[in-house]
């Protein structure tokens, strides 16, 4: 989705990070070979889909369980396409 964005950007003669700023979710290996490279939010898509699993289970166990937020880590990798400044 963000290369589809970035292209059609580029067409429109925008300019990435100058004009608007792209930040992708879930650091795929898209994002380290697109120019420029994507700003993304890294995921612990282990412990997410540990998180999942669990909830689901609790679920089948007890169809009465109430809903719950859940947390996992992640953290904002920055690279060219926004200016942090």
């Amino acid at each position: 989705m963000p290369y589809g964005v970035i292209h059609w950007l580029n067409n429109q003669g925008i300019r990435i990070p100058e004009d608007y700023a792209i930040i992708s979710f879930n650091n795929s290996i898209f994002a380290e070979i697109m120019h420029p490279f994507l700003t993304t939010y890294d995921i612990n898509i282990k412990e997410l889909g540990k998180e999942s699993v669990q909830r689901l289970l609790d679920l089948l166990k007890n169809p009465q369980t109430k809903a719950q937020k859940i947390t996992v880590p992640f953290r904002l990798i920055e690279r060219e396409s926004v200016s942090m400044g």
